[in-house]
């Protein structure tokens, strides 16, 4: 029975998150900064010598420690480095993001869009580019170390760990990570392992989300070790036809043995996938000549055909002239060949033709086979519904609707696809609406008005007598004033970047880019950011609408709040809970 301890350091443990052959990792809370984070503590689950267990102590607090040091938007940062002094415990803290890793995904047989896959691919080429320039080589790149968050932003992880993964300690007997991805230098242990390593695991992983099969499989790791070495694997256009042949041509450089051969650096791969993304309508711009793509050598450009001289326009090179006795032989041989295929044919007619075979009577799926079926479709419609999301959340409603109907294809009863798939149909069409009048009105600058001077919730500024229409022979109601307010706000927050708007109804009271400034206490550095202004709203507006996006983090939080009309000045004080990720709004008396 695994027993999940109540802190590691100052840090007190939530939740046990998952645990492989090197550790154990959970999500912790941190008092001092107060945030939530994610600890990866260090327990071999085979057994070392004491000796041995030393230097991959000592081994893993320098490579920590070196990788520590990246700073890359597509990089986990890690945060710091400790060893738990009850139980003598070492661990790695670093920052805790929720989303699907690419294992996940592609373990329920999903094909991304190219476009999306090919965005993964660049994300995750220019994070291993800085780290090799920073000589940090990451070894284990694979699809569970592949973390997609909202918004399809990939982030790698286990950078500082990974290198133990491939230590001496293998020596022992013991091997630990997974072969599949590993390239030939590293399986054989002759070569230099360095970047282009990681370049070659990517390749697996870009084949895989291509074809939805592994480019090196086989039963043992000697077997695989092998085709890793020595096998060529299939191109991947022969298993997927709808590929872009440049994308295949990448792949087959990025898997090449030599690591010569292979794109040199992340930055290299990068411009090649740049161009590849307008090969579809512009076939010549990436190196196309005759539907074949010309993959540039290292340290050269694509290759760009030259057109030929012909008549006309045509850029298709003359043909050589040929024997005419030999295109003479090739028809009197096709014309016989002909004539044999329909005698053949006739003779085969007239034969009398066997009964045909009875179709067996279907069996029964066991209840084995409806569970597993049960839990495969399952398993696919979790996937599916992140990637439906994800899309939602981001303004891409045509993908959502179509991933929301595939999961209803797997479950008919799926109410919340269904809801989903409602919506972003409805905001399609007012995205629509909106692009269509966008381009029949031509916008007006509407100066802006000037803000107060004095920062005072509530407070009455002007009474306007609202006129009621008059019906002769009626009596007249009295009118109830309406009356405009100052309201101040506070938005206490530690997100990078983001932008901070409030509504009532579809009116846009205020909107705000969000920023942070850092400072240092001790030897803690802290990241605080302060928004305070004022909107002005009218007795008659009920609802205030609260929206926080923040793309870096994947966050997009919507939350409402009744308006305050009461005696006396009051603050409406926003603050969203990173934990939950709830955006919270209440009143409070200034």
């Amino acid at each position: 029975m695994n027993v999940i301890p109540n802190k590691l350091g100052r840090y007190q443990i939530i939740r046990e998150l998952g645990r492989g052959a090197m550790g154990v990792v959970y999500k912790a809370h941190d008092p001092i900064i107060e945030r939530e984070v994610a600890i990866k503590a260090i327990h071999l689950a085979f057994p070392v010598s004491s000796d041995d267990r030393q230097v991959y102590f000592h081994r893993f607090y320098r490579e920590a420690k070196a990788a520590g040091k990246l700073n890359h938007p597509n990089i986990v940062t890690i945060y710091d480095v400790d060893e738990d002094k009850e139980t003598s415990t070492p661990f790695i803290v670093m920052e805790y993001l929720e989303g699907t890793t690419l294992q996940e995904i592609v373990s329920n047989g999903m094909l991304l869009p190219i476009e999306d896959t090919s965005n993964i691919i660049m994300q995750v080429a220019d994070a291993l580019s800085y780290a090799h320039h920073e000589g940090i080589v990451h070894r284990d790149i694979k699809t569970a170390n592949v973390l997609i968050l909202r918004g399809m932003k990939a982030k790698i992880m286990d950078f500082g760990i990974a290198r133990m993964e491939s230590s001496e300690l293998t020596r022992s007997g013991q091997y630990v990570g997974t072969p599949n991805y590993m390239s030939p230098e590293q399986v054989s242990g002759n070569g230099k392992v360095d970047g282009r390593s990681d370049l070659f695991s990517l390749g697996v992983i870009f084949y895989l989300l291509l074809t939805g099969e592994r480019p090196f499989t086989g039963e043992t790791f000697t077997s695989i070790s092998y085709k890793i070495a020595h096998v060529e694997p299939i191109p991947p256009k022969s298993i997927n036809a709808s590929i872009p042949e440049p994308y295949s041509s990448i792949v087959t450089r990025l898997l090449a043995k030599d690591p010569a051969q292979r794109y040199q650096t992340g930055a290299e791969l990068v411009a090649d996938l740049k161009r590849a993304e307008g090969s579809a309508t512009n076939h010549e711009e990436y190196g196309m000549i005759e539907g074949e793509y010309i993959a540039p050598a290292v340290g050269e450009q694509a290759a760009i055909p030259t057109p030929t001289p012909a008549t006309g326009n045509s850029t298709k090179a003359i043909p050589e002239p040929q024997d005419v006795s030999l295109k003479r032989l090739g028809l009197v041989a096709g014309m016989i060949l002909f004539a044999a295929a329909i005698l053949f044919a006739g003779v085969y007619f007239f034969q009398k033709r066997p009964e045909p075979e009875k179709t067996p009577v279907a069996m029964v799926p066991s209840q084995t086979e409806t569970t597993q079926q049960a839990i495969s479709n399952q398993n696919v419609i979790r996937s599916k519904w992140d990637l439906a999301m994800n899309y939602y959340q981001n303004g891409r409603y045509d993908q959502s609707i179509e991933m929301f109907n595939e999961i209803l294809k797997i479950d008919p009863n799926y109410q919340d696809a269904a809801k989903f798939r409602d919506l972003a149909e409805e905001k399609k069409k007012a995205q629509q609406a909106q692009s269509a009048m966008a381009t029949a009105v031509p916008s007006t600058t509407v100066p802006d008005k000037p803000k107060p001077s004095v920062k005072q919730a509530a407070r009455k500024s002007s009474t306007t007598a609202v006129q009621p229409s008059v019906i002769p022979g009626k009596p007249q109601e009295p009118v109830a004033e309406e009356v405009s307010y100052d309201v101040h706000f506070i938005f206490e927050h530690a997100l990078p970047t983001g932008t901070l708007s409030i509504y009532t109804g579809d009116k846009k009271l205020f909107e705000g880019a969000l920023s942070v400034k850092k400072s240092k206490f001790l030897m803690f550095s802290t990241t605080k950011g302060l928004v305070d202004g004022t909107f002005r709203i009218t007795t008659s507006e009920k609802k205030l609408r609260i929206h926080l996006i923040c793309p870096d983090l994947g966050i997009s939080e919507t939350t409402e709040v009744d308006a305050n009309f009461t005696t006396g000045p009051q603050t409406l004080r926003i603050k969203f809970v990173s934990q939950s990720r709830e955006l919270q709004a209440r009143w409070e008396s200034s």
